[in-house]
């Protein structure tokens, strides 16, 4: 393609051209074209030429050469063409040269390297029959004939969407192939959904995408496989139930005697279970006022015992545990000093994040306690790093600072330090050398003596 300067160049021999010369301009990026030449010039456009006039002009050379080759033979190197009639016709030359003047489609297919078509049709009936095993074989028997693995599953794919075209009432002429052909896709479509041809399409699209990706390509592809011989009919797992060891079956006494009993219905405790339970529940009071740090012991009530009386006083039961472990935490709570330490420890463990490490060594902590947690508020300098600490590392850091004061009642709050609390910082090298002046009056005493010029 000529560059800009040079089609204007040319522009002005097209505007007067020589009464004799006759420039024909060939290619196949029309759009570069400078708009002025295209208007002086008369379009031809060239497409490729259709897999069927190619056949039609191949069938007519080999009636003239006296040649038999069938009409699966000429769609295959009609297809190898790629729509150029020329390479059309150098494919038929090397097959007359390699098979002589009677073609077989079996010649073709070897001599070409094509997949026959046989393996295809082969596999989907094994999908629609749920045999994975088929599919595994036949794949092992292209990858032994020397046929790419990335080309096996591409050409499934392809005769996948030729299924579905042949079933869809209206789209012959998206698949081009001969009479014979197209009955057999024809046949073979009619026995699959809709659904199926889908589902497998995308399977075999997904394997296809991720097929450079995979560590284990082989395993990859017949992992595909088996998903399509699944979608027709799920593969049944037979689960076996564990046998009950007769120990386990029998029941205890209280529950036998209730066999008869109908399910659901509350059963009211005997008098004498009354007194056992009642004894039972004063001598866990008595021990609670004893040692009122000790852990509070719920009763184990079975299925005969239970009434909405029971299932009140559980109730008040976890909620006095509750309170004990909150006091319990509120007292083994560390101290401002000990967390302020451990705080130290953790900004210099985040020495390999130099900002977080930063805002958390200069970070201000305030302590509080809120719901029975210790609350630790450190300041950050503005809301983008509030955020990004909330969003990305605030549990991370609870946790650290948890494990370091050995306390898991810990909870961080980062808040942002308002404008008029920020310390004045010195960006200049000159406001830099004032404030140090200021700061110390030796420093002031020696520019002076020295007479520099602070800049």
């Amino acid at each position: 393609m000529l560059s800009s300067q040079a089609f204007n160049a040319f522009l002005k021999t097209l505007e007067e051209p020589p009464a004799h010369a006759i420039f024909i301009l060939a290619t196949t990026e029309k759009h570069k074209i400078l708009p002025t030449i295209l208007s002086r010039c008369q379009t031809f456009d060239f497409s490729r030429i259709s897999i069927p006039d190619i056949v039609r002009n191949l069938k007519n050379i080999a009636a003239k050469e006296h040649i038999s080759i069938d009409d699966e033979s000429m769609h295959i190197i009609a297809l190898k063409a790629d729509g150029a009639m020329r390479d059309a016709l150098t494919i038929f030359d090397q097959m007359v040269a390699f098979c002589g003047s009677d073609v077989r489609y079996e010649d073709v297919m070897r001599n070409l390297n094509v997949l026959d078509y046989e393996y295809c049709f082969k596999i989907v009936d094994g999908f629609l029959a749920g045999d994975y095993a088929t599919a595994l074989l036949i794949l092992d028997e292209v990858l032994s004939k020397g046929f790419n693995a990335q080309y096996f599953i591409s050409a499934l794919g392809s005769h996948l969407r030729d299924l579905l075209v042949s079933r869809t009432g209206g789209l012959e002429s998206l698949v081009d192939m001969p009479e014979s052909l197209a009955s057999r896709y024809a046949e073979q479509a009619g026995r699959c959904s809709v659904k199926f041809l889908y589902d497998a399409l995308d399977v075999a699209a997904q394997c296809e995408a991720g097929y450079r990706t995979a560590i284990n390509q082989r395993l990859h592809i017949e992992f595909s496989l088996m998903k399509m011989s699944f979608l027709v009919s799920a593969p049944q797992s037979q689960v076996s139930r564990p046998q009950v060891p007769q120990s386990q079956v029998s029941q205890p006494t209280a529950q036998s005697k209730n066999a008869g009993q109908v399910p659901g219905q509350a059963v009211l405790p005997s008098s004498q279970e009354k007194q056992e339970l009642q004894r039972v529940t004063t001598g866990a009071d008595s021990s609670t006022k004893a040692n009122p740090a000790a852990p509070v012991r719920r009763n184990v009530k079975s299925g005969s015992s239970l009434s909405l009386t029971s299932l009140m006083s559980d109730e008040s039961d976890s909620a006095e545990v509750e309170e004990v472990h909150q006091e319990q935490s509120m007292d083994s709570a560390p101290s401002d000093e000990k967390i302020a330490s451990a705080w130290k420890s953790l900004a210099q463990s985040c020495s390999d994040k130099p900002r977080l490490a930063n805002a958390l060594g200069n970070a201000r902590l305030e302590f509080t306690q809120e719901d029975g947690c210790k609350v630790v508020s450190f300041s950050v300098t503005n809301e983008a790093q509030c955020k990004w600490i909330e969003e990305k590392m605030l549990r991370s850091l609870e946790k650290s600072l948890s494990d370091l004061v050995s306390y898991k009642q810990l909870r961080l709050r980062p808040f942002v330090i308002k404008e008029e609390e920020l310390p004045d910082k010195k960006y200049m090298p000159k406001d830099k050398a004032e404030a140090l002046m200021s700061d110390n009056e030796e420093v002031k005493n020696l520019v002076k003596d020295l007479s520099l010029d602070v800049k």
